[in-house]
């Protein structure tokens, strides 16, 4: 049985923050994602510097880039503004800000009509938002920008009893509702999922993952990310020591994503690998390249024969 996770365990278990500078302009990262058409296009993430999020989540550790008080009018204005001259496409922008886009103590509700404006030329706006703060803000702002809004949701899990040992404070119907939801609306739904999410051992990480991106594309997801699970925020360091978890493989990785990439899905909906420090799951140094270039390879083309 996995261990009994609340949020006194995960914050006593947390190291210090980083320093950080809100008004400062924030760190701005390019790549390649294929769209609907399976073309590619530019997509610039903004790493807006504002409040933690109010749900302490076991996987996270998006926490350390956070502050502690409610992120003040104006300034993720400001920071959005200072970087947009940087960014010469207007494909898709991503805000993501560590914590929910809809939540007023994170994103004023007073700077929604500023950033949407700044924003409302890019064909694709992509933030990030927990299912239970799903509300009208969302449909506002969505109506604001000329392109596609699209939501970003952790479900990590369709298991309801592993999704309950994560601490996120929602249950799968809540993902559910926010994906009827957003759909109602007209807003596109990106999911991130754990790969694996913790508890699951490496005998079922590969059919419970795969279960999980079934879940999401029945739901409407347009994009499901799965996330290889890594530690290094302090309670996950704790539950990998003492064995309650199973960090991911760097083989099981690629089964598992080339797996999900030939599940049967509507044809605008991408199955991505989050590649982000991805070289960490795997011991050959020869092959990290080549490896790397290969998962790019079927990322923009979605499909293994390449």
């Amino acid at each position: 049985m996995f261990p009994t996770i609340h949020s006194q365990r995960v914050l006593a278990a947390r190291g210090p923050k980083n320093p950080v500078v809100p008004h400062a302009a924030p760190l701005v990262v390019t790549e390649s994602e294929p769209d609907a058409e399976l073309q590619l296009r530019s997509a610039t993430t903004v790493f807006l510097l504002g409040k933690e999020c109010p749900f302490r989540c076991l996987m996270c550790d998006l926490w350390r880039n956070t502050t502690d008080q409610r992120t003040e009018p104006g300034s993720l204005v400001r920071q959005l503004a200072a970087v947009l001259p940087s960014i010469t496409h207007r494909d898709t922008i991503k805000l993501y800000n560590a914590s929910n886009f809809f939540d007023p103590q994170a994103v004023p509700t007073s700077d929604l009509a500023e950033l949407a404006a700044l924003v409302r030329d890019f064909k694709c706006v992509v933030v990030e938002n927990h299912p239970k703060l799903i509300g009208p803000a969302v449909q506002a702002f969505a109506d604001q920008i000329n392109g596609q809004l699209q939501v970003a949701m952790g479900l990590e899990t369709s298991d309801p009893e592993r999704l309950s040992w994560l601490n996120k404070q929602m249950t799968v119907a809540d993902y559910d509702l926010a994906c009827r939801t957003l759909l109602d609306w007209g807003v596109s739904i990106r999911t991130f999922l754990l790969l694996p999410a913790p508890g699951v051992p490496s005998a079922e990480m590969v059919s419970h993952t795969l279960a999980s991106v079934r879940h999401a594309l029945a739901m409407g997801s347009e994009v499901t990310s799965l996330i290889p699970l890594r530690a290094g925020n302090g309670i996950l360091d704790q539950l990998i020591l003492d064995g309650s978890v199973t960090s991911a493989e760097g083989s099981l990785i690629i089964q598992t994503f080339e797996l999900a990439l030939q599940l049967p899905r509507q044809q605008r909906q991408r199955v991505l690998l989050d590649l982000w420090d991805l070289e960490k799951f795997f011991h050959t140094e020869g092959n990290r390249h080549a490896l790397r270039e290969r998962l790019i390879n079927f990322n923009s083309r979605q499909r293994i024969d390449a």
